[in-house]
């Protein structure tokens, strides 16, 4: 049981955004958009004509930001046309078919449906994200335009496996492709910053050891996204895939991006990272980030695990 609990709190913690972490109110109430090639601030319009040329586009969200959640819901929209696939990142892999039970249910129905009750199909109460009523814009766009999703998160067992075996715990469908990659050293600078991001999602409570097991879990899992992208192309080499998850698998460094060259991918990519700032827009020197446009939002209000944490410590 004590490790059952371990492992569900592990899968919680890896759907937290990395940039999102404060606790109080802000004052900004808008939005403003950064291109980081030409460092200036853009459009809506400019940046959706960009989406528009890109095969593969990355969206890096606090899964718990409602504003995150609506603004990747209208993305969607705005790319409908191109009839995208979606992959989401806050559902377990071994959930994927539930996707196509929900869908099966109502495909006979003459009136549209959107994703009403398709959380109870994927246990989303017990599921350690978000709540539903946050998250679900996303799945309503995808069930209201018939479009295809994607689960992408490690189940809680392979969590485990990885934790355990470390390489030899890899899921049998990823392992062929991805084993050999994952074994490669990180470089020193990047393997701090992993491993420091963790330390701070998990109130740096956790011993050295263990966050050398989530450091690979978390590169794992970033292989995965990158590998079902690839294969999605594969399958449908003129749709666009959009994928859906927290700001530390979108980095161009050692996020998707980096997986996708190593794979030999050849569908142009697109990285956009949502940013909550508290007071003000950031710098553009603190707006310097391995993505190609951030979206700087107001931060949302939250209650952080690690006061509550400090509040009970003796």
């Amino acid at each position: 049981m004590k490790h059952y609990l371990f492992i569900l709190f592990l899968s919680f913690s890896f759907s937290l955004p990395a940039l999102a972490i404060a606790e109080t109110r802000n004052d900004i109430s808008f939005d403003r958009i950064w291109n980081v090639a030409h460092k200036k601030f853009i459009t809506k319009r400019d940046l959706f004509k960009q989406l528009d040329k890109s095969q593969t586009i990355l969206l890096g969200i606090g899964q718990d930001n409602p504003r995150h959640q609506n603004h990747a819901a209208d993305i969607v929209r705005q790319l409908l046309k191109a009839r995208p696939g979606i992959f989401v990142s806050n559902v377990e892999r071994n959930k994927q078919n539930a996707f196509a039970i929900f869908t099966k249910r109502h495909q006979e129905k003459v009136v549209e449906f959107d994703a009403t009750g398709l959380d109870m199909l994927l246990n989303w109460a017990v599921s350690g994200q978000a709540a539903w009523d946050i998250a679900r814009p996303v799945f309503d766009v995808a069930m209201l335009n018939k479009l295809p999703l994607h689960a992408l998160n490690l189940s809680r067992y392979e969590i485990g496996q990885i934790h355990r075996k470390a390489l030899g715990g890899l899921p049998p469908d990823i392992k062929p492709d991805l084993a050999a990659l994952l074994s490669k050293p990180v470089p020193e600078k990047l393997a701090a910053q992993i491993t420091e991001g963790i330390a701070k999602d998990f109130c740096g409570i956790l011993p050295p050891n263990y966050l050398e097991k989530l450091a690979l879990i978390q590169r794992a899992q970033t292989g995965i996204f990158a590998q079902e992208l690839i294969k999605f192309h594969e399958r449908a080499a003129d749709q666009k895939a959009i994928l859906i998850s927290s700001s530390k698998h979108i980095m161009k460094d050692l996020g998707v991006p980096y997986y996708l060259e190593k794979l030999k991918d050849q569908a142009p990519s697109i990285s956009l990272l949502f940013l909550e700032s508290e007071t003000k827009i950031p710098s553009p020197g603190e707006l310097d980030i391995k993505v190609d446009f951030i979206w700087v939002t107001p931060k949302e209000p939250r209650i952080s695990p690690c006061e509550n944490l400090k509040e009970k410590s003796p």
